[in-house]
């Protein structure tokens, strides 16, 4: 059953910058993300240009690395949507 603070803690969190991730199967807070940006010390911090490029690379390979990520990724996206969290 959902309480009425419950809402009211995530409407704050949300306000704050914060959002839901699913981690290990688990709900997680963590800080908005920023395009651009990285957290440092749980700050943004900007990054450079070479290093973006060098991240979208790293993760186009990595996608379709292993079946086994692939299936752990599809088990999250199912969480998630259970959860009721938006797809970014």
């Amino acid at each position: 059953m959902i309480k009425l603070l419950d809402i009211l803690d995530c409407e704050l969190l949300i306000k704050e910058g914060y959002e839901y991730v699913v981690r290990n199967r688990k709900k997680v807070k963590r800080l908005e993300r920023k395009a651009g940006y990285k957290i440092v010390n749980g700050k943004y911090v900007k990054m450079l240009a070479d290093e973006v490029n060098n991240r979208r690379k790293a993760q186009r390979k990595a996608r379709h690395s292993s079946k086994r990520s692939t299936k752990k990724r599809r088990l999250s996206l199912i969480k998630r949507r259970s959860l009721g969290l938006k797809r970014r």
